[in-house]
């Protein structure tokens, strides 16, 4: 071989190796695969998620882990490892006590449902690496593996002998080199947390059924008139309404109702039984926080309601049987409850009253304080889904 054959072969391979160099590290600067607590040969099988700041196991979260303590309980080879995180708010410190602490949460809740103590293991890793800056529940997370007993390794089998040395024919000089193109930058990476799988899935707070959120509730309270002199024909009384909220985990939704209510009558020369029953239907929109188990809201609407004098003969006393009467309903509540579970509603309503004549038409000259504007404070329990 000639010299500058020998130059030029060794020139072209010394430009291949660098090119390798410089896509090694290039495919080195990639994204690192995100968090997952699993080691080699061990396989995620569940996570948890935790509220800000708090170690407390949700319900969805126990159901994960139920079915981890069914898949190891009685096989004492298989072991469980518990890997938690927080999100970045706060101290440092702090988080990587609260991370340690919920890792132990999840133990102790396998250890109730009949894991072997020797099977698990914890560790926490403090703050989880974030997309954003905004505080996420996949940060505030538990990742649940278990972990296969570890095989022995199979015996290397003997390599044949190598064949005896031949006389090899003189190589064919190399071709020319290719001019490589140098490495494309990989973008930055993007910390991200593991896709969600299997039981894992359903450690999240739920969609609606729905999508947007329904609720359908049921409930009775307390009534009475806004002005002295409605009040000197009734008592107080009971209130009673069933309704259908339309859009739950929306800021804007829609309230339908049905709503009834009944006062004993008190008023000179009636019977001792007779009573006023109102019966009515109601419409309004409520602006509210559409986030987790408490939701404040504040609602106004229009209505109509009927009021009708029972157990009583009114001929003769200027009142009449009936008065159809229409209402402006406003006031302000909390719902609490999870998604696709029951329901709590706890709200106080006003109503103005308009086009109302059961008390002007007998107590003239008493004005608005005739009317028979009122309020009611109501309890209401039923579903959301």
């Amino acid at each position: 071989m000639t010299a500058g054959r020998k130059f030029v072969w060794l020139n072209g391979a010394l430009v291949a190796s660098v090119s390798v160099v410089f896509a090694t590290s290039a495919f080195a600067d990639q994204n690192p695969p995100p968090p997952t607590g699993a080691d080699e040969g061990c396989e995620q099988a569940g996570r948890v998620h935790f509220g800000l700041g708090s170690t407390k196991l949700n319900s969805q979260g126990k159901k994960a882990l139920d079915e981890v303590a069914d898949q190891v309980s009685g096989n004492t080879e298989m072991k469980v490892k518990v890997v938690a995180y927080t999100d970045p708010t706060g101290n440092a410190d702090k988080n990587q006590a609260l991370s340690e602490k919920r890792a132990n949460a999840v133990e102790k809740y396998l250890e109730r449902k009949g894991v072997d103590p020797g099977q698990v293991s914890t560790e926490g890793r403090g703050e989880a690496p974030a997309a954003d800056d905004k505080p996420s529940i996949t940060e505030r997370v538990a990742v649940v593996s278990t972990c296969a007993p570890s095989q022995p390794a199979a015996q290397e089998e003997t390599p044949p002998p190598a064949p005896e040395a031949t006389a090899q024919p003189e190589p064919t000089p190399p071709p020319p080199p290719v001019e490589t193109p140098p490495p494309v930058e990989a973008p930055p990476p993007v910390a991200t947390m593991p896709a969600e799988t299997g039981v894992s899935a359903r450690s999240y707070e739920p969609r609606p059924m729905s999508g947007i959120g329904m609720g359908i509730t049921a409930g009775a309270g307390v009534t009475y008139f806004w002005y002295n002199r409605a009040r000197s024909f009734t008592d107080a009384g009971v209130t009673w309404d069933a309704r259908l909220t339309i859009g739950t985990r929306l800021p804007v939704g829609l309230d339908l109702a049905y709503v009834g209510s009944s006062q004993n009558i008190n008023l000179a020369g009636f019977s001792t039984d007779a009573y006023l029953l109102g019966q009515g239907v109601e419409a309004a929109l409520r602006l509210q926080y559409p986030r987790g188990w408490v939701r404040p809201y504040a609602f106004g609407g229009v209505g109509w309601r009927q009021l009708s004098i029972k157990r009583q003969n009114v001929f003769g006393t200027g009142f009449n049987d009936y008065d159809n009467q229409g209402t402006v309903p406003f006031g302000v509540g909390v719902a609490v409850g999870q998604v696709n579970g029951i329901m709590f509603d706890l709200h106080g309503t006003g109503r103005v009253m308009f086009d109302d004549d059961l008390l002007r038409n007998v107590l003239q000259g008493q004005g608005d304080h005739a009317a028979t504007n009122n309020w009611d404070v109501t309890a209401r329990i039923g579903g959301e889904f």
